[in-house]
């Protein structure tokens, strides 16, 4: 086999902290609600090439991601050792980089990215051929006879996707600097499991506000990234939530219920598969909350925007993720301030549908880091 021919997204390193062994972890196939109870690390969350073609260097890729991935790994092995001791500055962003690329480097974001993609541009050609053969333009004229079947096979290739999925989670890491993290750890007998696609980007504050928006700069945006059975890491809006202890940097979880919802979310989140450690996990749960989330998970992934700029009268052409939203009751999160009284009445677009960095990200950007800018400049 070529070197670095089969490459993992979900890192070989991480999966084995669910392992019982270090070389097989338990996998449950979600939508077929099907158990292997030892499948291989080292074919897990992998494909040839995924990150480049075979005429490319995939050696590269494997260098950019193993440098990040080892420092990930010291960073996890250390809350092993003591959860309740707080990381340096520097481990706090670099396990948080890690978290971000993670989210974006698995067959998911590249799915929906195709999808979003596709949208668009099939969106964008059908309103060029209506103007076309709206118009005298000899330069349109090529466009005029393009049929439906002929836009819907329209396609960016898969390979473009996993680019451009993995390229805009890089340039979206500065916009979650402003976001609280925390380690959660697990001190209950139910264990945390996880997934093909593990970090989980959720919004329980816009879901009870019964808007459809999950992203990055989302107010109330929370981000889930079970670590071990035992601990997860909680990155969230505290502008919106309290989470356990305000000066500590963790927070310990008592009620198993609070276990069960989380992997809820695991599970809707997945692409095909759960990861649990088989030691320590009831299967059968793992089925009864896929069997509960089955209608979530059969929902469309990406839905398109439509409508019309106010300002300007211009047609939107965008498209969107489908939030997932799953209803989850946690008992260690609680609203902070104003937004624990907001109802979806009084809920203002203007005002709490985005956090101030999604409007001001470049100044508070220079202002988060400071000095360390202004030396490089």
């Amino acid at each position: 086999m070529p070197v670095n021919k089969n490459q993992h997204y979900v890192p070989q390193f991480y999966q084995r902290r669910f392992s019982d062994d270090g070389k097989n972890v338990g996998v449950y196939v979600v939508d077929q609600l099907k158990s292997i109870t030892q499948a291989p690390i080292k074919s897990q969350a992998s494909a040839d090439y995924f990150y480049t073609s075979d005429t490319e260097k995939p050696e590269n890729v494997e260098k950019a991601f193993s440098g990040i991935e080892g420092i990930a790994n010291e960073i996890m092995q250390k809350l092993d050792a003591d959860p309740r001791a707080p990381l340096s500055k520097e481990e706090s962003f670099s396990l948080y980089t890690f978290t971000i690329l993670q989210l974006g480097r698995t067959l998911s974001p590249v799915q929906d990215t195709r999808e979003m993609a596709n949208m668009m541009l099939r969106k964008v050609l059908r309103l060029e051929v209506e103007l076309s053969k709206n118009s005298d333009n000899p330069e349109l004229a090529d466009l005029r006879d393009i049929q439906d079947d002929v836009i819907d096979s329209i396609t960016l290739t898969e390979e473009a996707a996993k680019k451009l999925a993995l390229g805009s989670y890089l340039q979206m890491l500065p916009l979650c600097i402003d976001l609280k993290s925390k380690v959660l750890i697990n001190e209950t007998p139910v264990p945390f499991i996880t997934s093909d696609n593990p970090v989980c980007l959720y919004n329980p504050f816009m879901e009870k506000m019964r808007y459809p928006l999950n992203g990055l700069g989302a107010r109330g945006a929370v981000i889930y990234f079970p670590l071990s059975p035992k601990l997860a890491l909680f990155i969230y809006d505290e502008n919106v939530y309290k989470v356990g202890n305000r000066k500590q940097s963790y927070a310990e979880l008592h009620n198993a219920n609070d276990i069960y919802e989380l992997n809820k979310l695991s599970i809707v989140n997945c692409n095909q598969v759960s990861y649990y450690q088989p030691s320590l996990t009831n299967v059968s749960t793992i089925g009864q909350i896929s069997a509960t989330v089955k209608p979530i998970r059969e929902q469309e992934p990406v839905q398109e925007i439509s409508g019309v700029m106010a300002d300007t009268g211009n047609e939107i052409i965008g498209a969107t993720n489908n939030p997932y939203w799953c209803k989850l009751k946690l008992e260690f999160l609680k609203y902070w301030g104003s937004y624990g009284c907001l109802t979806p009445d009084r809920f203002d677009q203007k005002q709490h549908r985005y956090r101030e960095i999604a409007y001001h990200k470049d100044e508070l950007i220079e202002s988060f880091f400071g000095d360390k800018i202004k030396k490089r400049k």
